[in-house]
């Protein structure tokens, strides 16, 4: 179970290093990555964070925010909600 959780974790990280430099298209390639590796995994609400940031980053915005309301109505406590709502509000130019 941490070796899977490890692979999860390493995919994601790549995810979220693309998102830093700026580019979400690489990010998304990780997140599929990640769906289709751990389609059930313990961090798809991270990845579902992940997706949104990415799909705003790229500048698909309706996308990101339909995707930001199911994230919320999936996960109405997330710790990662305020990270998701930053991402529609303000999106990459």
């Amino acid at each position: 179970k941490a070796t899977r959780l490890a692979g999860e974790r390493t995919v994601l990280d790549a995810a979220r290093a693309a998102i830093a430099r700026g580019d979400g298209g690489a990010a998304l390639i990780a997140i599929e990555a990640h769906e289709d590796r751990y389609p059930d995994g313990a961090l798809v609400e991270e990845r579902e964070a992940l997706t949104v940031l990415a799909l705003a980053k790229i500048g698909r915005v309706d996308e990101a925010k339909a995707k930001a309301a199911r994230f919320h109505a999936r996960y109405p406590s997330s710790l990662f909600a305020h990270a998701v709502d930053d991402a529609v509000r303000a999106p990459a130019e």
